[in-house]
Protein backbone atom coordinates (compact mmCIF):
# COMPACT_ATOMS: atom_id res chain seq x y z
CA UNK A 1 0.00 0.00 0.00
CA UNK A 2 1.49 3.10 -0.93
CA UNK A 3 0.85 6.36 1.58
CA UNK A 4 0.18 9.36 -0.95
CA UNK A 5 1.24 11.71 2.05
CA UNK A 6 4.24 10.41 2.74
CA UNK A 7 5.02 9.57 -0.87
CA UNK A 8 4.83 13.56 -1.07
CA UNK A 9 6.72 14.68 1.85
CA UNK A 10 9.71 12.53 0.56
CA UNK A 11 9.68 13.73 -2.75
CA UNK A 12 9.15 17.70 -1.47
CA UNK A 13 12.50 16.53 0.42
CA UNK A 14 14.14 15.55 -3.17
CA UNK A 15 12.34 17.96 -5.68
CA UNK A 16 11.96 21.42 -5.86
CA UNK A 17 8.53 22.42 -4.44
CA UNK A 18 7.27 23.28 -8.27
CA UNK A 19 7.81 19.57 -8.98
CA UNK A 20 6.47 18.10 -6.03
CA UNK A 21 2.75 16.87 -7.54
CA UNK A 22 -0.04 18.59 -5.69
CA UNK A 23 -2.24 15.97 -5.76
CA UNK A 24 -1.39 11.96 -5.89
CA UNK A 25 -4.03 9.19 -7.17
CA UNK A 26 -2.73 5.64 -6.58
CA UNK A 27 -3.91 3.26 -9.13
CA UNK A 28 -3.63 -0.99 -9.34
CA UNK A 29 -2.84 0.06 -13.13
CA UNK A 30 -2.03 2.33 -15.55
CA UNK A 31 -4.89 2.02 -18.22
CA UNK A 32 -3.96 1.25 -21.55
CA UNK A 33 -5.50 1.91 -25.32
CA UNK A 34 -5.37 -0.54 -27.82
CA UNK A 35 -1.59 0.25 -28.51
CA UNK A 36 -0.34 -0.53 -24.86
CA UNK A 37 0.25 3.00 -24.25
CA UNK A 38 -1.32 5.14 -21.54
CA UNK A 39 -5.04 6.12 -22.15
CA UNK A 40 -4.77 9.94 -20.41
CA UNK A 41 -8.60 10.06 -21.34
CA UNK A 42 -9.36 7.02 -19.25
CA UNK A 43 -7.06 8.56 -16.09
CA UNK A 44 -9.38 9.54 -12.93
CA UNK A 45 -9.73 13.17 -12.30
CA UNK A 46 -7.78 14.12 -9.11
CA UNK A 47 -9.58 15.00 -6.32
CA UNK A 48 -8.55 18.49 -5.08
CA UNK A 49 -8.83 20.59 -1.77
CA UNK A 50 -12.64 22.18 -2.17
CA UNK A 51 -13.20 26.21 -1.88
CA UNK A 52 -13.92 24.99 2.36
CA UNK A 53 -10.11 25.08 2.55
CA UNK A 54 -9.34 27.81 0.68
CA UNK A 55 -8.09 30.88 2.67
CA UNK A 56 -9.38 34.50 1.44
CA UNK A 57 -6.86 36.94 0.77
CA UNK A 58 -7.00 39.98 3.61
CA UNK A 59 -4.82 42.47 2.08
CA UNK A 60 -4.83 44.87 -0.73
CA UNK A 61 -1.50 42.88 -2.56
CA UNK A 62 -2.93 39.67 -2.03
CA UNK A 63 -6.49 40.55 -3.54
CA UNK A 64 -4.80 41.95 -6.83
CA UNK A 65 -2.70 38.39 -6.99
CA UNK A 66 -5.61 36.52 -6.61
CA UNK A 67 -7.01 38.86 -8.98
CA UNK A 68 -4.68 37.89 -11.33
CA UNK A 69 -4.34 34.46 -10.80
CA UNK A 70 -8.22 33.40 -11.38
CA UNK A 71 -7.94 36.05 -14.57
CA UNK A 72 -4.59 33.75 -15.68
CA UNK A 73 -5.98 30.16 -14.66
CA UNK A 74 -9.93 31.34 -16.04
CA UNK A 75 -11.00 30.71 -11.69
CA UNK A 76 -14.24 31.56 -10.17
CA UNK A 77 -11.91 31.83 -6.93
CA UNK A 78 -8.02 31.53 -5.18
CA UNK A 79 -6.87 31.20 -1.79
CA UNK A 80 -3.58 32.75 -0.94
CA UNK A 81 -1.96 29.16 0.44
CA UNK A 82 -3.36 27.40 -2.99
CA UNK A 83 -0.40 26.29 -4.51
CA UNK A 84 -0.28 27.54 -8.54
CA UNK A 85 0.86 24.59 -10.12
CA UNK A 86 -1.78 22.05 -7.91
CA UNK A 87 -4.77 24.09 -9.41
CA UNK A 88 -3.95 24.29 -13.35
CA UNK A 89 -0.68 26.20 -13.88
CA UNK A 90 2.23 25.67 -15.82
CA UNK A 91 4.97 27.55 -16.57
CA UNK A 92 3.47 29.30 -19.32
CA UNK A 93 0.56 30.75 -17.43
CA UNK A 94 3.17 31.94 -14.63
CA UNK A 95 4.46 33.73 -17.15
CA UNK A 96 1.71 35.74 -17.81
CA UNK A 97 1.01 35.86 -13.94
CA UNK A 98 4.69 37.85 -14.38
CA UNK A 99 3.15 40.32 -16.96
CA UNK A 100 0.38 41.13 -15.47
CA UNK A 101 2.36 41.22 -11.73
CA UNK A 102 4.45 44.03 -13.93
CA UNK A 103 1.62 45.65 -15.78
CA UNK A 104 -0.81 45.99 -12.78
CA UNK A 105 1.11 46.45 -9.84
CA UNK A 106 4.39 47.78 -11.52
CA UNK A 107 6.43 45.18 -9.75
CA UNK A 108 9.34 43.17 -12.07
CA UNK A 109 9.59 39.99 -10.61
CA UNK A 110 12.11 36.93 -11.85
CA UNK A 111 10.43 34.43 -12.83
CA UNK A 112 12.19 31.98 -10.61
CA UNK A 113 11.06 33.92 -7.45
CA UNK A 114 7.52 32.92 -9.07
CA UNK A 115 8.30 29.59 -9.09
CA UNK A 116 10.17 30.04 -5.53
CA UNK A 117 6.86 31.37 -4.33
CA UNK A 118 3.95 29.40 -5.92
CA UNK A 119 1.26 30.45 -3.73
CA UNK A 120 -0.18 33.80 -3.17
CA UNK A 121 0.84 34.33 0.33
CA UNK A 122 4.83 33.64 -0.71
CA UNK A 123 4.57 35.80 -4.07
CA UNK A 124 2.79 38.79 -1.65
CA UNK A 125 5.89 38.68 0.89
CA UNK A 126 7.90 38.66 -2.22
CA UNK A 127 6.52 41.87 -2.62
CA UNK A 128 6.74 43.40 0.13
CA UNK A 129 9.20 45.60 1.31
CA UNK A 130 10.83 43.49 4.12
CA UNK A 131 11.78 40.85 1.13
CA UNK A 132 15.28 41.00 0.25
CA UNK A 133 17.66 38.54 -1.95
CA UNK A 134 19.43 37.18 1.18
CA UNK A 135 15.50 35.61 2.28
CA UNK A 136 14.93 35.02 -1.40
CA UNK A 137 18.12 32.29 -1.94
CA UNK A 138 17.47 31.03 1.16
CA UNK A 139 15.39 27.65 -0.41
CA UNK A 140 18.17 27.45 -3.39
CA UNK A 141 20.14 27.24 -0.17
CA UNK A 142 18.85 24.67 2.08
CA UNK A 143 18.28 22.63 -1.07
CA UNK A 144 21.87 22.95 -2.21
CA UNK A 145 23.20 22.11 1.37
CA UNK A 146 20.53 19.01 1.21
CA UNK A 147 22.16 17.75 -1.89
CA UNK A 148 25.66 18.00 -0.45
CA UNK A 149 24.81 16.16 2.38
CA UNK A 150 23.41 13.24 0.23
CA UNK A 151 26.55 13.49 -2.03
CA UNK A 152 28.58 12.58 1.16
CA UNK A 153 26.44 9.94 2.33
CA UNK A 154 26.68 8.41 -1.11
CA UNK A 155 30.76 8.95 -0.48
CA UNK A 156 30.93 7.63 2.44
CA UNK A 157 28.95 4.44 1.76
CA UNK A 158 30.93 3.38 -1.24
CA UNK A 159 34.04 4.44 0.56
CA UNK A 160 32.60 1.81 3.42
CA UNK A 161 32.28 -0.92 0.38
CA UNK A 162 35.11 -1.01 -0.93
CA UNK A 163 37.26 -1.70 2.61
Amino acid sequence: AIDAAQLKQQLSRALPEHMVPGVIVVLQALPLNANGKVDRKALPQPETPGAATRVAPTRDIERSICAIWTQVLGLDDVGIHDNFFDIGGHSLLLVQVQSQIKSQLGFSVPLVDLFRHPTVAAQAHCLSPAYTEETAMQPARDGARRQREAMLRRKKAAEGMHR
